[in-house]
């Protein structure tokens, strides 16, 4: 479940934030545990989320999620853009049926002004049986803007590169993050395109996958493993992880297996976008 707690253009720093969110009871138990995480700098603090920041009590299924932003040497943080942006992980019994079940949170926002302004608001989150597949989720956004179909015309392949950000919410699992990309659509034509490298950063790699973790790509076609990432893999002069990927290879499947913290991990792949037949896509 993701909550969102923040101000509108931030016009003051936010001296404290306090999200208290109400899980559900289902089946008439509470959640055995929870993970708060949050995959980006916090707005209020313009620090990560620690476990200190937040408690959970499983006999009322109360989470209270609190952040301070203390002076140091007579200053604050302050993030002008954006919100504190938290991913709630319930975890219940295995025999617990989850269909679309509701969460209330409420929170609080005081800010560093004259007035000492405190704004408070309340909303009802609905968690619904899809998320239990929400454990890892990615993003994939693309570096360029635009490709030119007159060089693709001509018959001149090129290269384009994503950034994947592979968002992993729960630590000790075992699934399947899959990324699927066979066809590639530009201007609303299918082009062709194959991998060719993924660059992962290993300082995330090893704060995620921990001393047990692994990642492992392999090929969707045929379910060959292309390569496999922990710990121990040697990283580039710029601390880069690269993975080279062998022809023609149009789908692959990232699989990650017991993480040890929750967590970010950014992949910058690049493919090789194939030409046009310009007579075929008149």
């Amino acid at each position: 479940m993701q909550v969102k707690s923040g101000l509108n253009n931030n016009l003051y720093p936010i001296k404290e934030t306090i999200v208290n969110i109400q899980a559900p009871k289902i089946s008439n138990r509470y959640p055995e545990n929870v993970i708060v995480n949050a995959n980006d700098v916090l707005t209020t603090t313009g620090k990560e989320l620690s476990t200190d920041n937040w408690n959970y009590n499983n006999q009322t299924g109360k989470i209270e999620i609190k952040l301070e932003n203390k002076l140091n040497n007579g200053k604050v943080s302050w993030i002008k853009n954006g919100c504190d942006n938290f991913v709630v992980t319930y975890v219940y019994d295995k025999d617990v049926e989850i269909n679309s079940e509701k969460s209330a949170v409420d929170s609080k926002i005081s800010l560093y002004d004259k007035k000492s302004t405190v704004y408070t608001a309340g909303s009802e989150i609905t968690v619904t049986k899809g998320e239990k597949n929400s454990i890892v989720t990615s993003n994939i956004e693309q570096n360029e803007t635009s490709i030119y179909k007159g060089k693709l015309y001509a018959g001149i392949s090129r290269d384009i590169t994503y950034r994947d950000v592979i968002n992993v919410n729960l630590n000790n699992i075992e699934v399947d993050a899959k990324v699927k990309e066979s066809e590639q659509t530009i201007n609303g034509e299918k082009i062709a395109s194959t991998y060719k490298t993924s660059k992962f950063s290993k300082v995330q790699i090893q704060k995620v996958l921990g001393q047990n973790g692994k990642l492992t790509i392999l090929n969707s076609n045929d379910g060959n493993v292309i390569a496999t990432i922990n710990k121990d893999t040697v990283a580039d002069e710029n601390g880069n992880i690269l993975v080279s990927y062998p022809e023609n290879v149009e789908v692959i499947t990232m699989k990650i297996e017991q993480t040890e913290n929750v967590g970010k991990i950014e992949v910058e792949t690049t493919r090789i976008i194939g030409t046009i037949n310009k007579d075929k896509n008149k």
